[in-house]
Protein backbone atom coordinates (compact mmCIF):
# COMPACT_ATOMS: atom_id res chain seq x y z
CA UNK A 1 0.00 0.00 0.00
CA UNK A 2 1.41 3.15 -0.90
CA UNK A 3 2.07 5.96 1.88
CA UNK A 4 -0.58 8.28 1.18
CA UNK A 5 1.47 11.60 2.43
CA UNK A 6 5.24 11.88 2.51
CA UNK A 7 7.52 14.87 3.09
CA UNK A 8 11.92 14.66 1.16
CA UNK A 9 14.36 16.36 1.73
CA UNK A 10 15.50 17.79 -1.84
CA UNK A 11 18.50 16.06 -3.10
CA UNK A 12 20.97 14.66 -5.98
CA UNK A 13 18.58 11.32 -6.58
CA UNK A 14 15.12 13.04 -6.78
CA UNK A 15 14.97 16.66 -8.08
CA UNK A 16 13.39 15.46 -11.27
CA UNK A 17 10.37 14.47 -9.08
CA UNK A 18 9.73 18.56 -9.07
CA UNK A 19 6.48 19.01 -10.60
CA UNK A 20 7.89 21.20 -12.78
CA UNK A 21 9.91 18.91 -14.59
CA UNK A 22 9.48 16.35 -17.41
CA UNK A 23 6.50 13.81 -16.26
CA UNK A 24 5.72 15.82 -13.37
CA UNK A 25 1.93 16.96 -12.12
CA UNK A 26 2.74 20.68 -13.59
CA UNK A 27 3.62 19.27 -17.36
CA UNK A 28 0.69 16.84 -17.30
CA UNK A 29 -1.96 19.73 -16.90
CA UNK A 30 -0.19 21.95 -19.50
CA UNK A 31 0.92 21.69 -23.17
CA UNK A 32 3.76 23.07 -23.21
CA UNK A 33 6.52 22.93 -25.87
CA UNK A 34 10.41 23.41 -26.05
CA UNK A 35 13.38 21.60 -24.50
CA UNK A 36 11.54 21.03 -20.83
CA UNK A 37 14.36 18.37 -19.87
CA UNK A 38 16.68 22.16 -19.57
CA UNK A 39 14.21 22.05 -16.04
CA UNK A 40 16.58 19.19 -14.95
CA UNK A 41 19.79 20.32 -16.39
CA UNK A 42 18.94 23.67 -14.26
CA UNK A 43 18.24 22.09 -10.89
CA UNK A 44 21.65 19.61 -11.20
CA UNK A 45 23.55 22.73 -11.36
CA UNK A 46 21.52 24.47 -8.71
CA UNK A 47 22.18 21.20 -6.39
CA UNK A 48 25.79 21.45 -6.93
CA UNK A 49 25.97 25.36 -6.16
CA UNK A 50 24.06 24.76 -3.05
CA UNK A 51 20.74 24.07 -3.65
CA UNK A 52 18.45 22.58 -1.12
CA UNK A 53 14.17 22.57 0.00
CA UNK A 54 11.96 19.76 0.01
CA UNK A 55 9.70 17.36 -2.00
CA UNK A 56 5.75 16.75 -0.83
CA UNK A 57 4.01 13.59 -2.34
CA UNK A 58 0.76 12.29 -1.97
CA UNK A 59 0.01 8.29 -2.61
CA UNK A 60 3.48 8.53 -4.35
CA UNK A 61 3.30 11.41 -6.72
CA UNK A 62 5.27 15.15 -6.24
CA UNK A 63 2.10 17.38 -5.54
CA UNK A 64 4.69 20.05 -4.06
CA UNK A 65 8.04 21.73 -3.65
CA UNK A 66 10.11 24.72 -2.81
CA UNK A 67 13.68 25.66 -3.41
CA UNK A 68 16.52 27.57 -1.50
CA UNK A 69 19.63 28.28 -1.87
CA UNK A 70 22.78 30.17 -0.42
CA UNK A 71 22.64 34.11 -1.43
CA UNK A 72 26.12 34.25 -2.77
CA UNK A 73 24.66 32.18 -5.65
CA UNK A 74 21.11 32.24 -6.04
CA UNK A 75 20.08 33.51 -9.97
CA UNK A 76 18.21 36.45 -8.20
CA UNK A 77 19.14 39.70 -7.83
CA UNK A 78 19.45 39.52 -4.00
CA UNK A 79 22.42 40.59 -1.89
CA UNK A 80 22.14 38.68 1.66
CA UNK A 81 25.46 37.68 2.35
CA UNK A 82 25.24 34.58 5.10
CA UNK A 83 21.30 34.58 3.92
CA UNK A 84 19.54 31.54 2.28
CA UNK A 85 17.14 32.95 -0.78
CA UNK A 86 13.92 31.19 -0.93
CA UNK A 87 13.73 30.91 -4.71
CA UNK A 88 10.49 28.71 -5.68
CA UNK A 89 7.85 27.43 -4.46
CA UNK A 90 4.23 25.60 -5.96
CA UNK A 91 1.93 22.79 -5.03
CA UNK A 92 -0.21 21.22 -7.77
CA UNK A 93 -3.88 19.37 -7.01
CA UNK A 94 -6.69 20.30 -9.22
CA UNK A 95 -9.69 18.92 -6.71
CA UNK A 96 -8.09 21.45 -4.22
CA UNK A 97 -9.59 24.74 -3.26
CA UNK A 98 -7.45 28.09 -3.75
CA UNK A 99 -7.27 28.70 -0.02
CA UNK A 100 -6.19 24.80 0.53
CA UNK A 101 -3.97 25.61 -2.40
CA UNK A 102 -2.41 28.49 -0.44
CA UNK A 103 -2.41 27.03 2.91
CA UNK A 104 -0.46 24.15 1.30
CA UNK A 105 2.24 26.40 -0.55
CA UNK A 106 2.51 28.48 3.25
CA UNK A 107 3.21 25.02 5.05
CA UNK A 108 5.99 24.32 2.34
CA UNK A 109 7.58 28.15 2.90
CA UNK A 110 7.36 27.74 6.58
CA UNK A 111 9.19 24.55 6.30
CA UNK A 112 12.06 26.23 4.31
CA UNK A 113 12.38 28.78 6.67
CA UNK A 114 12.88 26.05 9.71
CA UNK A 115 15.01 24.22 7.72
CA UNK A 116 17.35 27.59 7.40
CA UNK A 117 17.55 28.40 11.07
CA UNK A 118 20.43 26.77 12.40
CA UNK A 119 22.88 27.55 8.48
CA UNK A 120 21.78 30.97 7.75
CA UNK A 121 21.47 34.06 9.10
CA UNK A 122 17.74 34.53 7.32
CA UNK A 123 15.64 34.17 4.50
CA UNK A 124 15.13 36.52 1.55
CA UNK A 125 12.71 36.61 -1.09
CA UNK A 126 11.10 38.29 -3.39
CA UNK A 127 7.17 38.65 -3.01
CA UNK A 128 4.38 39.46 -5.81
CA UNK A 129 1.50 42.38 -5.09
CA UNK A 130 -0.63 39.04 -6.59
CA UNK A 131 -3.99 37.02 -4.30
CA UNK A 132 -2.14 33.72 -5.34
CA UNK A 133 1.03 34.10 -6.81
CA UNK A 134 4.06 34.61 -4.32
CA UNK A 135 2.20 36.81 -2.82
CA UNK A 136 3.34 39.42 -0.12
CA UNK A 137 0.69 38.72 2.22
CA UNK A 138 1.76 34.95 2.43
CA UNK A 139 5.08 36.30 3.33
CA UNK A 140 3.89 38.96 5.74
CA UNK A 141 1.87 36.27 7.49
CA UNK A 142 5.16 34.19 8.14
CA UNK A 143 7.25 36.76 9.55
CA UNK A 144 8.81 38.13 6.17
CA UNK A 145 9.20 42.11 6.40
CA UNK A 146 8.82 43.73 3.34
CA UNK A 147 12.12 45.54 2.70
CA UNK A 148 11.83 47.88 -1.02
CA UNK A 149 9.39 47.67 -3.36
CA UNK A 150 9.26 47.77 -7.24
CA UNK A 151 6.19 48.00 -8.87
CA UNK A 152 4.44 44.17 -8.19
CA UNK A 153 7.68 42.72 -6.49
CA UNK A 154 9.10 43.62 -2.94
CA UNK A 155 11.99 42.25 -1.00
CA UNK A 156 10.89 40.22 1.68
CA UNK A 157 13.32 39.07 4.40
CA UNK A 158 12.97 36.90 7.79
CA UNK A 159 15.81 37.26 10.23
CA UNK A 160 16.46 34.19 12.39
CA UNK A 161 16.77 35.42 16.00
CA UNK A 162 19.38 36.83 17.70
CA UNK A 163 21.28 37.46 14.42
CA UNK A 164 20.97 41.37 14.35
CA UNK A 165 22.44 41.46 10.70
CA UNK A 166 21.91 43.76 7.93
CA UNK A 167 18.44 43.52 5.82
CA UNK A 168 19.07 42.22 2.53
CA UNK A 169 18.75 44.59 -0.80
CA UNK A 170 18.10 44.42 -4.23
CA UNK A 171 20.86 44.54 -7.20
CA UNK A 172 20.72 48.11 -8.91
CA UNK A 173 19.29 47.76 -12.26
CA UNK A 174 22.55 46.70 -14.71
CA UNK A 175 20.75 45.94 -18.37
CA UNK A 176 19.95 48.39 -21.05
CA UNK A 177 17.73 46.70 -23.43
CA UNK A 178 18.99 48.28 -27.62
CA UNK A 179 17.57 51.30 -29.32
CA UNK A 180 17.98 50.73 -33.38
CA UNK A 181 15.58 52.81 -34.48
CA UNK A 182 18.37 55.65 -35.48
CA UNK A 183 19.68 52.92 -37.46
CA UNK A 184 15.91 52.24 -39.17
CA UNK A 185 16.31 48.75 -37.05
CA UNK A 186 14.05 47.17 -34.66
CA UNK A 187 16.16 45.52 -31.92
CA UNK A 188 14.21 42.48 -29.94
CA UNK A 189 15.63 41.76 -26.72
CA UNK A 190 14.18 38.43 -25.05
CA UNK A 191 15.15 36.67 -22.04
CA UNK A 192 14.72 33.54 -20.48
CA UNK A 193 15.02 31.22 -17.97
CA UNK A 194 15.58 27.33 -18.18
CA UNK A 195 14.29 26.93 -14.41
CA UNK A 196 11.02 26.99 -15.79
CA UNK A 197 9.08 24.84 -18.39
CA UNK A 198 6.45 28.04 -18.63
CA UNK A 199 9.82 30.28 -19.56
CA UNK A 200 10.97 27.59 -21.97
CA UNK A 201 7.59 27.16 -23.63
CA UNK A 202 6.96 31.28 -24.13
CA UNK A 203 10.48 31.77 -25.72
CA UNK A 204 10.31 29.30 -28.37
CA UNK A 205 6.65 30.71 -28.74
CA UNK A 206 8.04 34.21 -29.35
CA UNK A 207 11.07 33.05 -30.95
CA UNK A 208 8.51 31.45 -33.49
CA UNK A 209 6.25 34.30 -33.83
CA UNK A 210 9.10 36.79 -34.31
CA UNK A 211 10.24 34.39 -37.73
CA UNK A 212 7.26 34.32 -39.24
CA UNK A 213 7.26 38.48 -39.29
CA UNK A 214 10.17 37.68 -41.76
CA UNK A 215 11.37 40.89 -41.77
CA UNK A 216 14.99 42.21 -42.16
CA UNK A 217 15.17 45.08 -39.77
CA UNK A 218 14.57 42.96 -37.42
CA UNK A 219 17.71 42.17 -34.57
CA UNK A 220 16.63 39.22 -32.26
CA UNK A 221 18.46 38.41 -29.44
CA UNK A 222 18.00 35.84 -26.74
CA UNK A 223 19.26 36.04 -23.38
CA UNK A 224 19.35 33.03 -20.50
CA UNK A 225 19.13 33.90 -17.07
CA UNK A 226 19.76 30.81 -15.42
CA UNK A 227 22.83 31.48 -13.20
CA UNK A 228 23.51 34.74 -10.76
CA UNK A 229 25.73 35.87 -13.16
CA UNK A 230 23.51 36.28 -15.70
CA UNK A 231 20.49 37.57 -12.78
CA UNK A 232 22.80 40.39 -12.26
CA UNK A 233 23.85 40.82 -15.85
CA UNK A 234 20.20 41.07 -16.85
CA UNK A 235 18.67 42.73 -14.37
CA UNK A 236 15.85 44.86 -15.41
CA UNK A 237 13.05 46.26 -13.17
CA UNK A 238 10.72 45.23 -12.74
CA UNK A 239 12.74 42.32 -12.10
CA UNK A 240 12.25 38.90 -13.82
CA UNK A 241 13.93 35.83 -16.01
CA UNK A 242 11.62 36.28 -18.70
CA UNK A 243 10.85 40.26 -20.58
CA UNK A 244 10.76 41.42 -23.94
CA UNK A 245 11.62 44.91 -25.43
CA UNK A 246 11.17 46.28 -28.56
CA UNK A 247 13.39 48.98 -29.38
CA UNK A 248 13.94 49.48 -25.34
CA UNK A 249 10.12 49.04 -25.58
CA UNK A 250 9.07 46.91 -22.74
CA UNK A 251 6.45 44.55 -23.39
CA UNK A 252 3.79 42.49 -21.04
CA UNK A 253 4.48 38.83 -21.91
CA UNK A 254 2.05 37.76 -19.01
CA UNK A 255 -0.64 35.82 -21.40
CA UNK A 256 0.82 37.36 -24.27
CA UNK A 257 -1.03 36.45 -27.74
CA UNK A 258 0.64 36.14 -31.35
CA UNK A 259 -1.82 38.95 -32.83
CA UNK A 260 -0.70 41.20 -29.73
CA UNK A 261 3.35 40.36 -30.30
CA UNK A 262 2.58 40.84 -34.14
CA UNK A 263 0.92 43.77 -33.64
CA UNK A 264 3.62 45.84 -31.19
CA UNK A 265 6.24 44.90 -33.68
CA UNK A 266 4.34 45.80 -36.24
CA UNK A 267 3.95 49.23 -34.59
CA UNK A 268 7.64 49.96 -33.48
CA UNK A 269 8.47 48.46 -37.61
CA UNK A 270 6.66 51.94 -38.43
CA UNK A 271 7.96 54.37 -35.93
CA UNK A 272 11.65 53.39 -37.70
CA UNK A 273 10.62 54.34 -41.08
Amino acid sequence: MRERKKTVRLDKKNFDDIICCPGGAELKRNDLKGPLDNTVDWRAYMIEKGMEGIIEYDEGEAVGFVEYMPAEDVPLPIIAPGAAVLMCFHWVKPSMSEKEHLNSERELVKKAVEMTSDSFTGMATLAWDHPIHFPISMMKALGFKEIEKDAHLSLMWYEHEDENVESPEMFETEFEPRDLSSEGKLAIDQAYSNRCPFSINNSRKYEKWIQEIDDTRIEHEIYNIDTREEALKYSVSPWGWEWLFLNGRRIETFRLEKEDMIENVKKELERTE
